[in-house]
């Protein structure tokens, strides 16, 4: 997914922590920025205030719906309410929200427009910190028949819903029926990575309960890869090796499109493993004791993470109990060719 990164010098070696290696299991995922788009004097006023909408000005959208629903009679008017109503919400004025909103009158057989202003009375709760509350509002009959833009609002919204309300698992699936609707590139990356933050608020034991009971699908895919990543921290290669055997179980599944392919480009950084890692300790003096200790955890922590056979050779530098035997042990260290230096 990335470019070859151009040529450079060799590296010294760095001095960190060896557990950092386990970091390389996050994802660093990166949101894309959209230019804002200014609409031009003398347009439309109604497609003026959509063009603030989509740029983000939604004070200003809000202002120009509410002028338009001045403006208008039954039924547009109610269209540019309820447009008026989530642009105050999404501004983060809530309140001003829900006056709005209860001036929209819904009349009998308008199935669309109740749908909608029960959408939005949730995205207003949901503003509002009630997700339950949210949760109950946007409970809509037949959602599957309401047009697309409608469902992919109320996805997001029943996910972000189920996370505040302390239930990652049901913000993941609503996320997994938002994913079935999403065609822009940075919206899909966006929204996975959601469910792979909603799985990683799961315990392991919940991870391994909830995948075995899962349905076929989707949904369950994204159990077992996280539950992947999760038994193999700090070692690449068992990753990568779980990873193509979860593509042939799950080889329609939407993550081998983009999550899977940044997962495996981070345990491709990680394979880049350093044949020496230097350890200095001051194993003479006041400390001995001590870094006895310590030597004994890092070398358990080390194996539990590589697995029976170490890929790196370790070696110990004792630093003695003064300043220069630390410094001269360090140089050592370099000059030894260590790729990681602990201590």
């Amino acid at each position: 997914m990335q470019p070859s990164p151009p040529t450079q010098p060799r590296p010294k070696a760095a001095t960190i922590p060896f557990l950092t290696i386990a970091w390389l299991l996050t994802l660093a995922l990166l949101g894309g920025c959209a230019g804002v788009q200014h609409p031009a004097p003398g347009a439309n006023p109604a497609r003026q205030a959509r063009a603030l909408e989509k740029a983000g000005h939604y004070q200003q959208a809000a202002q120009a719906y509410e002028e338009l629903a001045r403006r208008a009679s039954v039924p547009q008017r109610e269209d540019f309410l309820l447009r008026a109503a989530y642009a105050w919400s999404t501004a983060g004025q809530p309140a001003k929200a829900r006056t709005i909103l209860a001036a929209v009158h819904v009349p009998p057989g308008a199935t669309l427009l109740g749908a909608r202003r029960r959408l939005v009375l949730g995205e207003i709760d949901l503003a509002e910190r009630r997700p339950l509350q949210a949760l109950s509002d946007s409970t809509l009959a037949h959602a599957e028949q309401l047009p697309p833009e409608i469902r992919r609002r109320l996805y997001r919204l029943r996910a972000e819903a189920y996370l505040q309300a302390g239930n990652p698992l049901e913000s993941a699936r609503a996320r997994v029926a938002l994913g079935r609707l999403l065609r822009e590139p940075q919206a899909i990356r966006d929204n996975q990575e959601q469910i792979w933050r909603a799985l990683g608020r799961l315990t392991t034991p919940a991870l391994e309960r909830l995948r075995s009971a899962a349905q076929p699908g989707a949904l369950r895919g994204w159990l077992a890869l996280a539950e992947l990543a999760r038994a193999t921290p700090g070692n690449p290669r068992a990753v990568s090796r779980g990873i193509a055997d979860w593509e042939r179980q799950y080889p329609d599944h939407p993550a081998t499109q983009v999550l899977v392919p940044q997962l495996l480009q981070y345990f491709a950084a990680a394979r880049g493993y350093p044949r020496r890692i230097a350890l200095l300790l001051p194993l003479r003096g006041p400390y001995a004791r001590a870094s006895k200790a310590v030597l004994d955890g890092f070398l358990a922590a080390y194996y539990a993470h590589t697995g029976q056979s170490a890929p790196a050779e370790i070696r110990v530098y004792d630093t003695g109990d003064q300043p220069a035997d630390a410094v001269q042990g360090y140089r050592r260290a370099i000059r030894d060719g260590a790729g990681f230096i602990v201590g």
